[in-house]
């Protein structure tokens, strides 16, 4: 039986050179190293492990909040009374009630009439901060004796019930040596323990440009009106 001898592969043709171009690319493009994303570069890693751990605190928490509703509604009421009741002890405000928003704090804070001195003598003793005032007073010469400062917010300060009304300049003059002095008038009234009548009490402030020469109490004498 005759059977047919195998069939011999013919000879290859040579490639193209437009194929051949695009395998040398292709070979090219397999070589070159791909580029890093950019949140795969060392900064976005460091950015990434510095955000990470309290991004997971945030989620976890609000994940707890979500299934313990009562618990987080009681633990945000008690962390909101503890920081009110911070601010008022530390500042002698409550929240949202400062300086800023107090008419009688604006009032002796933008007198142009009033030295820093003053001013910040004068809202101490308005809010009772004992500490502000005698600070204030160790800027007097060592000769003048300053006023008690307990004493005065014993008895004029809103922390003990007085309610300061209006606080006004009514004489300011310059002597011949160039010393300021500062009359000022503070409407208030005193608590019903007291009788719940209106006083008024003056404040005498020396002061040389900017250095404080004296406080005095002048008077104190029921209103009229």
């Amino acid at each position: 039986m005759l059977t047919a001898p195998p069939t011999l592969p013919g000879p290859q043709r040579p490639p193209i050179p437009e194929q051949r171009e695009q395998a040398d690319a292709a070979k090219q493009v397999a070589l070159t190293p791909s580029k890093p994303r950019m949140g795969e570069t060392p900064a976005a890693r460091f950015v990434k492990a510095i955000l990470r751990p309290p991004i997971k605190v945030i989620y976890y928490a609000i994940t707890w909040m979500r299934s313990h509703k009562l618990a987080s509604l009681i633990t945000l009421v008690l962390l909101l009374l503890s920081i009110s009741v911070t601010t008022r002890l530390v500042t002698g405000y409550w929240p949202f009630n400062g300086p800023s928003s107090n008419p009688i704090q604006q009032s002796i804070q933008n007198n142009p009439q009033l030295n820093p001195y003053a001013q910040a003598w004068l809202s101490a003793l308005y809010s009772g901060d004992v500490n502000t005032m005698i600070a204030v007073e160790k800027n007097l010469p060592p000769s003048v004796v300053p006023p008690d400062a307990g004493l005065l917010v014993g008895e004029y300060s809103q922390r003990v019930g007085m309610t300061w009304n209006a606080v006004r300049v009514i004489s300011t003059s310059t002597a011949a040596d160039g010393t300021q002095d500062t009359l000022v008038e503070v409407d208030m009234t005193q608590p019903a323990s007291l009788g719940g009548g209106r006083i008024i009490v003056i404040w005498h402030f020396a002061s040389y440009h900017n250095t404080l020469l004296g406080i005095d109490f002048v008077s104190a004498r029921p209103s009229l009106q």
